[in-house]
């Protein structure tokens, strides 16, 4: 016997809570090239967001295949979906494209991130890319019945960053900087002339205006070259070359000046591209483009300077027969569109225009002054070393602005007081007190500058360019001290010294220092860690059975200075642990437990 039975079933819908966040540009590239996702999201307010089930696995008539929400001006939004897999599209961000999605299944506690879901299979051959996760792609989302899940969606301005190298040219004569004069030799530092002499990009769309930035230092790829940073830059063909006043370029391994390249134009986030983007290495918006490379190349003037030099006999009294010589680089040079700036002459070429060279004849710090006009200039000049023709000069001095400071070691906000900063100058001895302040001015040297301070000792010397223009250079000395840790430790209340308490030194971070900073109180209370710490913010630990943890921060300023001995002193007062209490509300009239609760343990205790 057959029985028929007629059963209705209700589809329980999976349960969405989402947000979508936008990046729309962000401030100057500072990461490594290697950092390919730091694009700064916010929250975006948008309508017209599309949850459409994934077209090759439908199974939901037409009218429930597409579910449409709107967000808040918190981004947020929510839906109710019957099962099955889904992509998204917002059709209208037309100025955006989908980066990635983070789908989190709240019973199950798990978290997926992948490329944007596509809700048409993708039409041409391999896998949809990921946008933003580079080993995800865009597949589609899956959502149970009956759960519940958060989806965050993560969208990009269809904008990227363009970048590129510059590499110099080693012929350039103005690579190194002059400092000051040492007694043993010269003090320099790197100089770019690429950078701080008017080098610049040209970005060149195949529509619109072109757009230029200045040569600079190559932080963002950190390769020691000099670099070029376009931000926000539309889809498009362009071409981008670099120009200088002093310098012609061509692409690495080519004779091309410029290089072309494209930026794909896609579609809005959720809508396929019109046509295959082939294989080509994908950029994400809002990411970085390195486009290539471009060598630097220093023309050679032409110059030549021709020395005849004669050396003065003192027992003869008179001149020895000239020694004729072509100049090649010397010392010192001094050029015209470097301002005041002098550089060390390492360089196999003359610098173009006029210039000042100083060549090092005679006795140390004595030279030769070469005065060029301009550039192709062919000299001869006559050199008269000492006699009654001298005509040598002392090697120039160069003048800078100075900035002083004296630091702690393992603290370098903490400007360490009275220290004396000790130069030597043309003028004689300089002695300041180091306190951030700026000499204007300064000439002197710097290899080894004396550094002094009644308390604390010098650990080492820094020395940096902050203004390669001015120039300005900031040297600091970094100081160290020792400080002794002593305390005691008390009850609070009633003030009894409390023994064989465990007492630990920790660093800025709250990891141990080694089993030197480790020490118990004796009978009275007392502990001192008889080696001393840098001086440096640490903690104080105090654990006690029977007591509240304690710990405390110590910082630079709180030593105190005992007949010469630094100490960090520190009275600590332990609270008692609070014992447990049983109110009346556990219990009913007669003493005995409330109904539901039951005794456990030994019933014969």
């Amino acid at each position: 016997m057959w029985t028929s039975l007629n059963a209705e079933l209700e589809v329980v819908p999976a349960i969405i809570r989402g947000r979508l966040f936008a990046a729309d540009a962000r401030a100057e590239v500072t990461s490594k090239l290697g950092n390919r996702d730091a694009s700064n999201y916010l929250p975006r307010e948008q309508t017209g967001i599309e949850i459409i089930e994934y077209e090759p696995y439908s199974h939901l008539v037409l009218t429930q295949r597409v579910v449409q929400v709107d967000t808040d001006a918190a981004g947020r939004f929510s839906a109710r979906l019957p099962p099955g897999r889904y992509g998204i599209r917002i059709a209208g961000m037309t100025n955006h494209w989908g980066s990635h999605v983070s789908q989190t299944d709240l019973a199950a506690g798990t978290t997926r991130k992948q490329g944007w879901p596509f809700f048409e299979e993708w039409p041409w051959p391999g896998s949809p890319p990921g946008n933003g996760l580079g080993n995800q792609n865009g597949a589609p989302l899956l959502f149970d019945s009956g759960r519940t899940y958060e989806l965050d969606l993560f969208v990009r301005k269809q904008r990227v960053v363009v970048t590129g190298e510059v590499y110099g040219d080693s012929s350039d004569p103005t690579k190194t900087l002059l400092l000051s004069n040492q007694n043993a030799g010269l003090l320099t530092t790197p100089y770019s002339d690429l950078e701080h002499g008017g080098g610049q990009a040209v970005l060149t769309p195949t529509v619109g205006d072109p757009v230029m930035v200045d040569l600079r230092a190559n932080d963002l790829l950190n390769t020691g070259n000099t670099r070029y940073v376009f931000n926000d830059v539309a889809a498009g063909d362009y071409s981008v070359m670099p120009t200088h006043p002093r310098n012609t370029f061509t692409e690495f391994g080519s004779a091309n000046t410029s290089i072309a390249f494209s930026i794909p134009a896609w579609n809005p986030p959720g809508v396929l591209p019109p046509n295959n983007p082939g294989d080509f290495n994908f950029v994400a918006p809002l990411t970085l483009k390195n486009i290539g490379r471009f060598d630097a190349e220093f023309p050679d003037p032409g110059t030549s300077v021709t020395l005849s030099i004669r050396f003065w006999d003192a027992v003869e009294q008179s001149y020895r027969p000239p020694n004729v010589q072509v100049l090649e680089p010397g010392d010192l040079i001094r050029t015209s569109y470097s301002g005041d700036l002098i550089f060390a002459f390492v360089a196999d070429r003359w610098p173009p225009g006029a210039f000042t060279a100083w060549f090092p004849v005679g006795s140390p710090g004595q030279s030769f002054q070469v005065d060029i006009g301009n550039s192709g200039a062919t000299e001869t000049f006559d050199v008269w070393v000492n006699g009654p023709s001298d005509n040598l000069v002392p090697l120039p001095v160069p003048t800078f602005d100075l900035v002083v400071d004296a630091v702690a070691k393992e603290d370098p906000t903490y400007r360490v007081p009275n220290t004396t900063l000790s130069f030597t100058t043309p003028q004689g001895p300089l002695d300041v007190i180091a306190a951030g302040q700026t000499i204007q001015n300064f000439q002197g040297q710097l290899g080894s500058f004396g550094v002094s301070n009644p308390t604390w000792t010098l650990s080492f010397r820094s020395r940096e360019l902050v203004d390669p223009v001015v120039p300005r250079i900031k040297v600091v000395a970094v100081m160290d001290r020792g400080v002794r840790v002593r305390g005691s430790v008390k009850r609070t209340g009633d003030n009894a010294t409390l023994a064989d308490v465990h007492v630990q030194v920790l660093d800025r971070y709250g990891k141990s220092i080694g089993p030197n900073f480790e020490t118990i109180t004796d009978t009275n209370g007392m502990f001192e860690f008889v080696q001393p710490v840098s001086a440096a913010p640490h903690f104080l630990e105090v654990i006690a059975d029977g007591y509240l943890p304690w710990r405390e921060r110590f910082g630079i300023g709180d030593f105190i200075d005992d007949g010469g001995v630094y100490y960090i002193d520190a009275p600590i007062f332990l609270e008692p642990v609070p014992g447990p209490q049983i109110t009346q509300l556990s219990l009913d009239r007669q003493g005995g437990f409330l109904t539901g609760v039951s005794r456990s343990g030994d019933e014969s205790a």
